[in-house]
């Protein structure tokens, strides 16, 4: 089961039925049964092909929900996601997710 980021809890303690929130969903890595190949671009292909994917069925499922895939990085292994604040507990349940948490703007 994934686990939820602190923030996130606090914020769906005031959150009301019906809300959508975004969300970042940290994807679990998966070890690549194909060797890496030395050349960086064709490394960074295969690396963003094994994230598509590696997606692919968690898309389905955010969609099903009434979920909207705003975006990803197959750098970052996740995905963030606009969804209905109902729809944690079914994200929670999905084996590819390892954390749930709200997005953060990076600084230096």
């Amino acid at each position: 089961m994934a686990r939820l980021s602190p923030g996130l809890e606090r914020f769906l303690q005031t959150a009301k039925p019906g809300d959508l929130v975004e969300v970042v969903l940290e994807m679990r890595a998966e070890p690549s049964s194909e060797s890496l190949p030395s050349d960086r671009g064709e490394r960074a292909k295969l690396l963003g092909e094994q994230f598509a994917s590696t997606i692919e069925t968690v898309v389905d499922d955010i969609k099903h929900i009434g979920g909207t895939v705003l975006g990803g990085s197959w750098l970052a292994s996740a995905i963030k996601v606009r969804i209905p604040v109902e729809a944690i507990d079914g994200l929670r349940s999905l084996d590819r997710i390892h954390l749930i948490d709200l997005p953060r703007k990076i600084t230096r």
